[in-house]
């Protein structure tokens, strides 16, 4: 089993290796458009974004662009539905997202992939996979992209879960709706919870990876 899974890794590098020119501009695409159409089917409060003609020539303009841009484009589209909710909303996203760009660029800049794979991997309840190929294939400085993709899932979710008080602005008081989104952040055990996990699990499969015995990578 371990030896046909190391075979198999090998065939992907070579194909990768001969038709990258072709396969790089079509995995931004696939990835940039799933995570825009997600994002707009998820949120969607600012229905002009919903257009799945604008998620279309985002992810285009993506797949010849770095994939930073990927992640800009959809925190934009996220900001953009989160004001569509309500102002109060779109205050407390722009500050998360800042605070996600800081650590991201100044830490871990390459892995835009990692960061956009992280929510549409919980979206298509398969999140545990990304923890454990991340370990794979990657340092442990991912585990910070993978904790801001965390961070975005279940930032969208706060705004879904609450989106009936959120949008009532007469209920009640600006300070209220965004205290609830701040303590919703900060006090979301779940989330916090799940980024460690997977920050330990991270770890556990690269110290494993890099262990000199025969089929580490394997056993990993």
């Amino acid at each position: 089993m371990m030896i046909t899974l190391l075979e198999f890794r090998e065939q992907l590098k070579n194909f990768y290796a001969k038709f990258e020119v072709y396969i790089t501009p079509l995995y931004k695409f696939l990835v940039s458009l799933t995570a825009f159409l997600l994002i707009n089917q998820n949120m969607g409060y600012l229905r002009p974004l919903k257009n799945p003609a604008i998620a279309i020539i985002l992810a285009l303009l993506c797949s010849f662009l770095p994939m930073n841009f990927a992640v800009f484009f959809a925190g934009l589209l996220i900001l953009g539905h989160a004001i569509g909710l309500s102002l109060e909303a779109g205050i407390v996203i722009l500050c998360v997202e800042l605070l996600i760009l800081m650590l991201y660029l100044r830490l871990s800049p390459k892995s835009s992939f990692i960061l956009l794979l992280t929510p549409i991997a919980f979206a298509l309840k398969v999140p545990y996979v990304i923890p454990i190929s991340v370990g794979l294939v990657s340092a442990p400085v991912a585990a910070l992209p993978v904790g801001c993709g965390v961070a975005v899932y279940y930032m969208i979710d706060l705004l879904k879960t609450n989106a009936s008080a959120l949008s009532n602005s007469d209920a009640e008081s600006m300070l209220t709706r965004i205290s609830l989104l701040v303590n919703g952040i900060i006090d979301n055990k779940a989330m916090l919870l799940t980024i460690a996990a997977f920050t330990i699990t991270i770890m556990v499969v690269y110290i494993i990876r890099r262990l000199s015995v025969d089929y580490a990578w394997g056993i990993a």
